[in-house]
């Protein structure tokens, strides 16, 4: 597995995180598929009794609905990129000579930034961005770093205002650029589905649940590596590393 040891650029950071889907391939994709599939079994039906988007767009019909469906849709994609970076930090940490400790401190801090991203994301706008860019690191830190909830949640602020935002700039760039693929496969497989002259939102749902069975796990793999990076340019985590026979010790978060 190709795992950083240095900083990384961006684009050296996106193709690590991919390489590190590829080699856990079959424990993320297969989760992610089963969280995606779960998550469209609940909103599919939701989505299938509120008005249709062109009632919603000509005469604001069902925008209270469609709202607060939007604002579930994300804190369900927030519960399912937390769980499946829970799976890619285990794996990660035993591949840097790490312990995995006890769920209990990942499971609860998942449930804590699913939470929060879901309040963030009912005030729209600038407050989710702000908590989805500053608490994307809390599950990884976790698992690696082996702190409690809480300690998750205030160390992941501190790393990426430390890094200068550059983190959270990072993880909000890989969100919109799944977000921008997720929309031209689904709107490329909507148009396949007229071309077949087959209608229906089940046919709409396994499209997307193609699609979100790829990207929540590489956002997840984007998440761990994207941590192990801004450790080495904030506390040089890396030479660290290089420096100690016991990496566990190095890895578990004393700060």
């Amino acid at each position: 597995m190709a795992l950083p040891t240095r900083p990384l650029s961006v684009g050296e950071l996106l193709d690590a995180a991919t390489e590190l889907l590829r080699t856990r391939a079959k424990p993320l994709l297969l989760t992610g598929l089963g969280l995606a599939a779960a998550e469209q079994v609940l909103l599919t039906p939701l989505w299938d009794a509120v008005p249709p988007i062109r009632r919603f767009l000509v005469h604001n019909e069902g925008m209270g609905d469609r709202f607060l469906l939007l604002t579930l849709g994300m804190v369900l994609e927030c519960l399912a990129i937390s769980v499946l970076a829970i799976l890619a930090s285990r794996a990660v940490l035993r591949d840097l000579g790490g312990v995995p400790g006890s769920l209990a401190s990942p499971i609860v801090t998942t449930v804590l930034v699913t939470v929060l991203t879901g309040v963030a994301a009912l005030m729209c706008g600038v407050p989710w961005l702000v908590v989805y860019a500053l608490l994307g690191l809390a599950v990884p830190i976790a698992v690696i770093d082996r702190c409690g909830p809480f300690g998750s949640l205030g160390r992941s602020v501190r790393l990426v205002t430390a890094g200068g935002m550059r983190a959270g700039g990072i993880r909000l760039l890989g969100y919109g650029a799944w977000v921008l693929i997720r929309l031209a496969f689904i709107g490329a497989a909507a148009w396949g589905l007229e071309m077949l002259d087959l209608d229906g939102s089940w046919y709409r749902a396994a499209g997307t649940l193609l699609i979100n069975a790829i990207a929540y796990p590489a956002l997840a793999c984007l998440d761990v590596l994207l941590h192990l990076e801004n450790r080495m340019r904030v506390e040089g985590l890396d030479i660290e590393l290089g420096r100690t026979s016991t990496p566990d010790t190095v890895l578990r978060a004393a700060r």
